[in-house]
């Protein structure tokens, strides 16, 4: 996705269940980062293929890979993070660009359909990229996506979000990278990390669950209005 002419790629998260359709709305917030940052977010997705799970990730860079495109639109926000703008607000509309679509290359998001918290389970988690100058980062939730946490740092071992706590375990990370001129590549910057107890749902709002039934009303429209064309 692109912002302010800036390619940004995102991935998402959030939190209320309804598990006899297999559809998902969800909305959180995470705190407990050692700078005071927050990361708060909704997602609303449907799984599809009845496996039990929420689950989006590309493939087209490495086709071993599993394509899931289950992810229907999402909205994440980072606030108070050292070294990035504030806030940041990152959003995905599967209507617009999928998860076939390059913009989304580097987003992997994985919630199993079972009321529980956001990256409480081994397979549950999300990876994302913020792409900017002269700061980007990368944000990992959960265990699911954990090789994806690059470069390789001394780091809390990462565990699912409300198993263990203190300084040597975390459910969620965060590393900023800087543009280095005199090796012309990019370079760490601060990491932050969340211990896992500081995941939590935040109740569905009634004008939030307007809107997004809104956001698929007007979806269908439009598709039904390109099919009579």
């Amino acid at each position: 996705m692109r912002f302010g002419g800036v390619l940004l790629t995102f991935l998402v998260a959030v939190g209320v269940v309804n598990t006899a359709h297999a559809s998902v709305v969800y909305r959180f917030k995470q705190e407990g980062f050692s700078s005071g940052g927050t990361v708060t977010g909704i997602f609303r997705g449907k799984d599809l293929n009845k496996d039990g799970r929420i689950f989006a990730q590309p493939n087209f860079a490495d086709f071993s890979m599993p394509l899931g495109n289950e992810l229907e639109y999402a909205k994440v926000t980072f606030t108070g993070f050292s070294g990035a703008p504030d806030p940041i607000v990152l959003e995905y509309d599967k209507s617009v660009a999928d998860m076939t679509a390059f913009d989304n290359a580097f987003m992997a998001f994985a919630y199993n359909v079972d009321g529980g918290v956001l990256g409480d389970d081994a397979d549950e988690g999300w990876s994302l990229a913020y792409f900017a100058t002269p700061t980007s980062f990368n944000y990992q939730l959960g265990q699911a996506f954990r090789d994806n946490w690059a470069p390789v740092l001394p780091t809390p071992t990462f565990v699912p979000c409300g198993t263990a706590s203190g300084p040597g375990f975390a459910c969620a990370g965060l590393v900023e990278y800087v543009f280095d001129p005199t090796i012309q590549n990019v370079v760490p910057g601060f990491t932050d990390f969340s211990n896992a107890p500081h995941v939590a749902k935040v109740p569905i709002q009634a004008s939030v669950w307007l809107l997004l039934g809104g956001l698929g009303v007007v979806t269908g429209m439009t598709r039904r209005r390109q099919h009579g064309r």
